[in-house]
């Protein structure tokens, strides 16, 4: 079954609720740069929802509901997909990346959403990490030169 075939809750469209918290500190954190006269948010995630066995709905609709709480705040939204342990690369296929594709469908048309970098497909698993989790400096470089890549195909 393909994730656009799934039906989306009515209450995506709503502001989300952010019981954790994430949400709001992130845009409390932008609201701070008030010489910005745009604000942006980059959705790269994955990793963890690979190693938690998120389901493509949860997935799809965890994105969808992120995404509307910072248009609903201002934001343009990039939707993208972060690099992944090679262990993890079913999750990718089966729900990472339809997941992501469902939630660009979704708000295909709204100029504030775009495909933002989908690191994993430009640069695998062949990062070096920092540590356990997260990138080293030249691999954030790599993934820079990525997002920027997916921004102006993106136009912005």
């Amino acid at each position: 079954r393909r994730s656009s075939d799934l039906p989306l809750p009515a209450d995506l469209a709503t502001d989300p609720p952010d019981t954790g918290g994430l949400l709001a500190a992130n845009d409390t954190n932008m609201s701070a740069y008030n010489s910005a006269w745009e604000k942006w948010i980059f959705i790269s995630i994955g990793q963890s929802d690979a190693i938690a066995g998120t389901t493509l709905v949860n997935w799809r609709d965890s994105i969808i509901c992120a995404t509307n709480y910072y248009l609903n705040r201002g934001y343009k939204v990039a939707i993208g997909f972060t690099c992944i342990y090679p262990t993890e690369e079913a999750w990718y296929i089966s729900t990472g990346v339809p997941g992501v594709q469902a939630a660009l469908t979704h708000f295909s048309g709204n100029s504030n959403v775009i495909a933002g970098a989908d690191l994993y497909t430009s640069l695998g698993n062949t990062v070096t990490l920092s540590d356990t989790l997260h990138m080293d400096t030249p691999s954030l470089n790599l993934a820079a030169d990525v997002w920027y890549t997916a921004l102006v195909a993106g136009g912005w």
